[in-house]
């Protein structure tokens, strides 16, 4: 902010003491650094000014800190309390140390950080757990080498005053990654969603730092430490030694119980060579196609070496599935040498979750944005549809909401709880706002779904401030009937517009006569002066006293129909 005050000058004493009486000219906030304001004022004309001293402090008429400048007209006061006001005079010295009197006393407020700002919370929960630089960090816990590894969800916030731009998430270890972000920029108060899948690749322990940047404030940045451990499956390994020494006996690999359509957990056979020639031309087959073997790393083996190959179960059946896994080589006394396959596939549902449009939503990682509403209103309802993809019954199904605004999404009940292989069942989610801002919540689908029994979706919404109703007064226009002199109404009835929500409807007002008994009349609507409807399913009585008596049209106008809205009087 800037101030301007006229310089006052005074004339030298009869002891020719100078005495300067200084007005400040101009005061701004520093931007470049918060708690910094700049000083400038006019300089005296005498010739034997050797500097000024600025006195300032918190309390009117009381400085408890002062700042000597000299040849200078200007200062910039530092380590100033952002959201303090302060009191500022200016005093000039002559070259002999004699100061004058103070300068008219002005004031001036440090603005609180503009700074735009951003905050970080994990996304489950009743309640946002925000994360900061003190904060323990996230541990993702033991996780198996097998699995697709486990994602924690994150909303990036702006609840700052200004936007926040050139947002971004880093990371430096592969064991961790994280979705792009869905925007680089957050106007205050929005936010947006990133996911963090920890999948480790060897056993052992994991940490780095995630970073997240923010541009706009000044490359300002959120250290969050992650954490976990990648473990083997219990009982995923097995050895099967194989001697070509050996007389041709049968080994056996059960694999464990598989669900239809996926990949059970492989076993490991080891091939050795423990005689005293080469071990050539190898080779390793199965003999159904629910088995599956290989590659070998070599088709040759010294003595003494080894090398190992893969084998699994992938079944298309229920129930117990067998096979062989042959081993060959040149070795004659032993070759093939033949392992028995046994395994059980066993059927089992599978949810999916489709937004309109045909969209598939993926757990743990789908949200969905349902817009902008009024207070009190409904926003546009969003329609999911449940799906069972497996080959077993989806049974126990439950839709439950949770989060900071769960009370503000509403999700309709489902028709049943049960979904034969491949059978669909749709729900709808909406929103309908208590206060303005952003609003979010967490949809949980319970379900048998081995893998994911609970399928969760982040929704969210804003609440806006509900718009004006917007009356457009028009002229009466000739009605489409011929109304004639009704009994009971003093004036022609006037038609009129009016916008509720954006949209336009038409509207009828009549004026009574007071003391005279109306006619029964009806108001009446139509699409094309040929089919006329009326009553509460059509149109809604805005008004009925005892002086006027206004009705709506309840079919909104659009671009391409009109609507006719119309008095007509019936007998008693």
């Amino acid at each position: 902010m800037s101030l301007s005050i006229r310089t006052l000058n005074f004339a030298l004493s009869a002891l020719r003491l100078l005495v300067c009486l200084v007005a400040l000219l101009q005061i701004s906030a520093a931007k470049s650094s918060l708690g910094t304001v700049n000083l400038e004022w006019d300089r005296n004309p005498e010739d034997n000014i050797a500097g000024y001293i600025v006195h300032y402090g918190t309390t009117r008429g009381d400085y408890a800190k002062s700042h000597e400048v000299r040849d200078l007209t200007t200062a910039t006061l530092a380590d100033l309390e952002p959201g303090t006001t302060y009191y500022c005079a200016v005093q000039a010295f002559t070259s002999v140390g004699l100061g004058g009197f103070l300068s008219s006393e002005i004031s001036f407020d440090v603005a609180e950080s503009l700074v735009p700002d951003f905050s970080v919370a994990q996304a489950w929960g009743s309640e946002l757990n925000d994360l900061t630089a003190d904060s323990q960090g996230i541990d993702f816990g033991s996780i198996y080498l097998s699995t697709p590894g486990f994602t924690q969800t994150f909303i990036l916030k702006n609840p700052g005053t200004e936007t926040l731009t050139g947002l971004a998430i880093t990371g430096n270890d592969e064991n961790f990654s994280v979705t792009q972000l869905g925007t680089t920029t957050l106007e205050p108060g929005e936010i947006t969603i990133f996911n963090v899948t920890f999948r480790p690749s060897t056993t052992g322990s994991y940490a780095t730092v995630l970073q997240v940047v923010s541009g706009q404030a000044g490359d300002s940045v959120l250290d969050i430490n992650l954490s976990g451990s990648g473990v083997a499956e219990p009982g995923s390994a097995i050895e099967i030694p194989v001697s070509f020494e050996l007389t041709a006996s049968t080994s056996e690999i059960r694999f464990d119980n598989t669900i239809l359509g996926t990949t059970s957990t492989t076993e490991t056979v080891t091939l050795s060579n423990t005689g005293s020639a080469a071990l050539t031309n190898l080779s390793v087959a199965t003999d159904s196609s629910e088995f599956f073997s290989g590659p070998l790393d070599t088709t040759t083996l010294a003595p003494g070496e080894s090398t190992t190959f893969q084998v699994g179960f992938r079944p298309s059946a229920a129930g117990t599935r067998g096979g062989q896994l042959s081993i060959v080589s040149d070795d004659s006394g032993v070759s093939p040498k033949l392992i028995t396959l046994t395994g059980t596939g066993i059927a089992a549902p599978e949810i999916e979750v489709y937004q309109s449009g045909g969209k598939d939503l993926t757990d743990n990682e789908a949200s969905i944005n349902l817009g902008t509403a009024e207070l009190g209103s409904l926003s546009t309802v969003q329609i999911l549809t449940i799906h069972n993809s497996g080959n077993a019954r989806l049974e126990n199904l439950a839709i439950v909401k949770s989060g900071m605004n769960a009370s503000n999404f509403t999700i309709s009940r489902l028709r049943t709880t049960s979904l034969a292989p491949g059978a669909s069942i749709a729900f709808r989610i909406g929103f309908s706002p208590s206060k303005t801002g952003v609003h979010w919540a967490v949809i949980s689908i319970a379900s048998n779904d081995g893998n994911e029994a609970s399928f969760d979706i982040v929704v969210t919404g804003s609440g806006i401030t509900p718009s004006p109703v917007v009356m457009a007064a028009m002229q009466a226009l000739s009605a489409p009937a011929r109304l004639g002199k009704i009994s009971g109404i003093s004036t022609a009835p006037v038609r009129g517009i009016e916008v509720i929500g954006g949209r336009k409807y038409c509207t009828l007002t009549l004026t009574k006569t007071p003391g005279k008994t109306a006619l029964a009349r009806n108001i009446e609507v139509s699409s094309d002066l040929i089919h006329w409807s009326s009553g509460k399913a059509h149109t809604t009585v805005l008004l009925d006293n005892a002086t006027t008596l206004k009705v709506r049209d309840n079919t909104p106008l659009t671009r391409d129909a009109k609507r006719y809205i119309r008095l007509k009087p019936t007998a008693r």
